[in-house]
Order: structure tokens, then C-alpha cells, then sequence
């Protein structure tokens, strides 16, 4: 699905998207503080994955997890 995805090219094809956008945006600012999650949001862990966060870049590709996030 690259051609909905500008923050991914070609290269990045068989890395985990977290993992990618991390390193991109460290790339573009060293000093911030990302911790990459590539763990499968369920109903029992949500809670304890997002409640440390301010900011959620949200990479999941299906419509289930997506709304569980945007519920929590």
C-alpha cells in the first residue's frame, strides 16, 4: 500500500512500520524521545501501551485496530 503511504518508499518494504517511521523522524530531529511499539493493540493491553503517551503515530493497517486506538 505505498501509494497511500508517504512516509514509506520501496526501500522500506519488509521493515516494520513503526520501526521505520522512527527512524525517519529521528533522522529529521535527534533530540526527541520515540519509543517504537510493533506489539498487536488488543482490548487487554491498550491500556497500558498508550497511557505513558502524549503522541500516537498510529501505523496499524486494519480498521478494528484503528478504532479501538481513536475509542481509547
Amino acid at each position: 500500500n505505498l501509494h497511500r503511504q508517504f512516509q514509506y518508499a520501496f526501500g522500506d518494504i519488509s521493515f516494520k512500520k513503526a520501526e521505520v517511521l522512527t527512524k525517519k523522524l529521528r533522522n529529521q530531529n535527534p533530540s526527541i524521545d520515540i519509543h517504537s511499539i510493533s506489539e498487536k493493540l488488543q482490548k487487554s493491553n491498550i491500556d497500558s501501551i498508550v497511557s505513558d503517551y502524549q503522541i500516537i503515530c498510529d501505523c496499524s493497517d486494519n480498521t478494528s485496530t484503528r478504532l479501538l486506538l481513536n475509542k481509547c
